[in-house]
């Protein structure tokens, strides 16, 4: 079986990156899991014609680690374990709870699931003209709204690099509720390339194609 994590500081980012990830692929199913306040966890599976599954749970100590090794994993494994009798064509589309790190996240899917399911892709979804406000603010992720997790002293400029670091695919992502700034966008895109230059940087889910804004040629 085939997954695919999908990384994000913003649940709006990566609610569209694997909205656009799972048209560009039929047949995939699409995991969104979410760690609330007071240590909720809620994760909801959702195919083609909508949703087909939605769990809460609550834990004692709600970290976003812990979120994924006591209910994301549990959740990927029976959702394979399944897939043999229902045909399931496509990939597993994983959208990790915002300002997870991808690498925890790789890690416990690969301890659990290495011998029935691969990681081929880690993608990073962002709006290039939030980049450089997120990586300049000072306030830990917490204070800016990212995570409920008050413990978690990373700033959201940290969150950043680290996903920048680990992905192996930038998913340009522009959610519609706030219009993109041009010159925002290009600062980004370039930020995007010297931080990540290993990683290949996608104008859509459907882009293959390495660096299609031609940066590394506008150097």
């Amino acid at each position: 079986m085939e997954l695919i994590v999908v990384t994000s500081l913003d649940a709006l980012c990566r609610q569209q990156a694997c909205e656009d990830l799972a048209a560009a692929r039929p047949g995939s199913i699409v995991v969104l899991h979410d760690l609330l306040e007071n240590g909720t966890v809620v994760r909801r599976t959702f195919t083609g014609a909508g949703e087909i599954e939605r769990g809460e749970s609550f834990l004692e100590h709600g970290c976003l680690s812990c979120a994924v090794r006591l209910d994301l994993v549990p959740g990927i494994e029976r959702l394979i374990q399944d897939s043999p009798g229902k045909g399931t064509p496509g990939p597993i589309i994983i959208g990790l709870a915002p300002a997870t790190p991808a690498h925890a996240a790789i890690t416990a899917l690969n301890e659990k699931l290495a011998d029935r399911a691969t990681v081929s892709s880690v993608i990073l979804a962002l709006a290039p003209d939030a980049l450089e406000d997120h990586i300049w603010d000072a306030h830990t992720l917490y204070e800016s709204g990212f995570t409920p997790m008050v413990e978690d002293e990373r700033t959201p400029g940290e969150c950043l690099i680290g996903e920048l670091a680990f992905a192996d695919t930038v998913l340009v992502t522009e959610p519609e509720i706030v219009p993109p700034d041009p010159e925002g966008r290009e600062r980004g895109l370039h930020l995007v390339r010297q931080l990540a230059p290993h990683a290949d940087l996608a104008a859509s889910a459907k882009e293959d194609l390495h660096d299609p804004f031609g940066l590394e040629q506008a150097g």
